[in-house]
Formats: structure tokens, sequence, C-alpha cells
């Protein structure tokens, strides 16, 4: 008998399966970006589950438009002076939530408003600043008042929550990224602005702008009529300004906040009641009729 002696070929691998050292980094690279927009993601998520809870629809007799609880313990809402223009009485309605989802219909809250509308009064305004605080007559359970955080920097990723007329819902998300923050003269008062790329609508104006933090830096308030995604706000540094001056205040009546702000207003000396209209460079956010 002949033994037919056979020899193993050499082990080969499957070229297919071979990676070439470039091929492996550019792998670790698109892994490391998915595990970080799912962070980035999960981050955004949460950053809106905390702060629409505390954002608010703010109506007139005339226009609606957005706010945010600054001080829970006083019942404080922080929004545009231009939403609540010439009304002291406001309408207020947080976000209902149904079957873990935010109602987001007008009509659910136009056909529940006995239940879910809270009165508020305009306790303080500042023409200058476009700011306005309204003090509710009450508050629901688990409406923590948003922190404050600090000015942004160019580059930052920034959320905002609004109520734009542009959108079927209420309580609308985007987000976008700071263009800059700078000083801006209007009317005579020097005041510091975040300019951003996040798309403002009317009806967004006095929602809050968020960090990643969950932290307010700065509140909606206008969009540039000659460029795209140019929307600025008032930086949170005004906001402090005019929060804290009013906390001072003890006789809960209507001021003119007006006084030194936070960088001196280019006409300090000037305390008078009535301010013109902001001559914006671009248009107000505004309350949507």
């Amino acid at each position: 008998m002949v033994c037919e002696v056979t020899h193993n070929e050499p082990y080969r691998k499957n070229p297919a399966m071979k990676r070439s050292t470039s091929q492996l980094f550019a792998l670790f690279v698109l892994t490391l970006n998915g595990l970080f927009f799912s962070t980035v993601a999960a981050g955004d998520e949460n950053v809106y589950a905390n702060a629409v809870r505390s954002t608010v629809l703010i109506m007139t007799q005339s226009a609606s438009g957005s706010g945010v609880l600054v001080d829970q313990d006083r019942r404080w809402v922080v929004t545009n002076e231009h939403v609540v223009e010439g009304h002291q009485d406001v309408t207020v309605f947080f976000p209902a939530e149904q079957h873990g989802l935010i109602e987001s219909e007008m009509a659910y809250y136009v056909s529940n408003r006995s239940r879910l509308e809270i009165a508020g009064k305009v306790i303080a305004v500042c023409k200058r600043r476009d700011l306005a605080l309204v003090e509710l007559d009450s508050l629901p359970e688990n409406r923590p008042a948003i922190p404050f955080g600090k000015s942004a920097k160019p580059g930052q990723l920034l959320h905002s929550i609004g109520n734009p007329s542009a959108s079927d819902a209420l309580w609308v998300y985007t987000n976008g990224y700071v263009r800059a923050n700078y000083f801006k003269t209007v009317n005579e008062c020097r005041m510091q602005v975040v300019e951003t790329s996040a798309p403002i609508n009317p009806g967004d104006s006095g929602g809050p702008i968020l960090n990643s933090e969950g932290q307010l830096v700065g509140i909606s308030q206008s969009f540039h009529k000659d460029g795209r995604l140019v929307s600025n706000g008032v930086d949170i540094c005004e906001v402090i300004w005019f929060v804290n001056k009013n906390r001072r205040q003890k006789d809960g009546s209507t001021v003119i906040a007006q006084d030194n702000p936070v960088i001196g207003d280019a006409n300090s000396s000037s305390e008078s009641p009535v301010a013109a209209k902001p001559s914006l460079l671009g248009l107000l956010a505004g309350a949507k009729e």
C-alpha cells in the first residue's frame, strides 16, 4: 500500500478580516464619536426634562410668550418686557404631563383653563434691558427654580425652550452655539447680550437659554432681520442684576428697574420712569398674536 502524505497548507488569514493600522485608528475614533454623541444626546434630553417643568407659557389679553421660574419661594418668573408690555395682570401655564409626555397642544390648556391657569402680576419691568418680573399667585408642586449659571462663551453649546407660533406644539426645544457674547448699547443702556445660532421665533421671547448643566445663561429676546440663525438673548449677568435688585424691593408694587446695572448705563444719571422701545438691530422674538 502506498501511503500518500498530505501536507497541511499554512494557516492563511482571511484578507477580509485584516485591518490596517489606519483602519483600526478610524474604528477607534468612530467608537469614541459614538460614545460622545450618545452622551451629548442624553445630556440634551436631561437638560430639557429638568428645565421644561419650570418653563412657562405667559398669556395676556392680546398675545403670548414664554418665561422661566427663577425664585421658587417668591414665585417669581422672568420674561421679556415686550411680552407683557402694557399689562399688569397675566395668565401663566406650566406644562402638564400625561403618560410621560408633555401636553403640548394649546387646545388642551384652553379646555382645562380653570384647573391649570395661574394668575400672575407684573411687579417690575426694565424696558432698557427688555426684562420683566411676574409674581405668581400659586405654584404647582415640584417646580424648582432654574439655577443661574455664568455668561456663555463663543463655541459653547446652548439649549432653549419656548412656545413658538411657527410650531403646533408648546414647550419646544432647540439648541445652537454661542456666536458671540458682547456689550451692546440700546437706548443709552450698555447691556450684555449673548448671540447664538439657535433659531428664535415669535412666542419664544422670555424663554430660558441654558448651558449643558441645565443652568440659566440667558433669556431669549430677538432675532436679526437680515441674518440667518443670528439670535440675541439677554445675558445672565443682566438677569441676575434685575432679579437681585427686585429682591431688595419690599413694597411689592410695579417699579421701573433702571438704577446701576452690572456695568453701568451710558446715561446712569437718568432715572426717568419711562423708557423708549428698544431699538434692537433685529426683530423682537416677541409675543405671538
